[in-house]
């Protein structure tokens, strides 16, 4: 193994067990209360927009729903991702 193989390997290990060997705590996962809004507040201003029509209401509400459970946010993460789609529905 060559030396940039060795440093590789290194950063690889230290990258994977960061939270253990810095003691840095992984963010707080968005509870569920926040998504459901910031679903709420992106459905509606999606419908507004055209992007919706009225026979996929249902089915475009669910997609988003679980769209927004897949994204994994931080609890400031979904915060501010509300309050952008908060400010994009005003305008």
């Amino acid at each position: 193994m060559n030396l940039g193989q060795a440093v590789a390997v290194c950063l690889y290990e230290v990258v994977r067990q960061s939270n253990t060997v810095l003691g840095s705590k992984p963010p707080q996962a968005a509870p569920a209360g926040i998504l459901d809004r910031t679903t709420t507040v992106l459905t509606e201003t999606l419908y507004r927009n055209g992007y919706m029509t009225p026979e996929a209401v249902d089915a475009t509400r669910e997609k988003v729903r679980r769209l927004m459970r897949r994204l994994n946010l931080s609890q400031e993460d979904a915060e501010t991702l509300l309050g952008i789609v908060r400010h994009i529905s005003r305008g």
